[in-house]
């Protein structure tokens, strides 16, 4: 309940204003179906807007912290499309959540205690563990990597030449890494 407060007053205080464009000035002379695709798209526009001002916000405020800086690195490492913002608002809503179910299962309080702490830190366990999965897939492709590009070295390939095979022709995550 206090979570859902809490987001709820983030979001009244960073809701963009609503803008007059002039799709809003001709939506009245449009036909049905064309205001209710302008009003689904300045709703898209809205949320994502709210979204982009509460983590970015987010950011400005933690982003210094050391275990901010652990979760960005975790987060490059597993070549996951999140932002430590994200990450940190769902191991709040998985804390919640197990919260809710322990309290309405009517387990002791002190287990909805432990299963909060268990539900704040396994999403960023899961990013660990896929981190540490690419990781070790990076590993074992590299002698292979690295044996490609000697022999396009020795073909008399220019090293960007032997970076660009292996950026075109290698496999993830190694492609991806070397392209970086």
């Amino acid at each position: 309940v206090v979570f859902t407060l809490v987001a709820a007053g983030i979001g009244a205080i960073f809701r963009p204003r609503p803008t007059k464009t002039l799709a809003g000035h001709l939506k009245p002379y449009a036909e049905f179906s064309r205001r209710r695709l302008d009003d689904d798209a300045e709703n898209a526009i809205q949320r994502r807007s709210l979204k982009q001002a509460i983590v970015a916000s987010t950011e400005r405020l933690l982003g210094n912290l050391h275990y901010w800086k652990v979760m960005e690195e975790a987060i490059d490492l597993s070549d996951l499309p999140l932002r430590p913002a994200e990450l940190l608002y769902g191991q709040g809503g998985a804390a919640v959540l197990v919260v809710g179910i322990v309290l309405l299962s009517g387990l002791p309080p002190i287990v909805g205690l432990a299963g909060a702490a268990l539900g704040f830190f396994l999403p960023f366990l899961v990013v660990r563990f896929k981190a540490k999965r690419r990781q070790r897939a990076f590993e074992d492709q590299l002698p292979d990597t690295l044996v490609a590009m000697a022999a396009s070295l020795k073909a008399g390939h220019s090293w960007n030449q032997a970076m660009e095979t292996i950026i075109r022709e290698g496999t993830e995550p190694t492609s991806k890494e070397f392209g970086r």
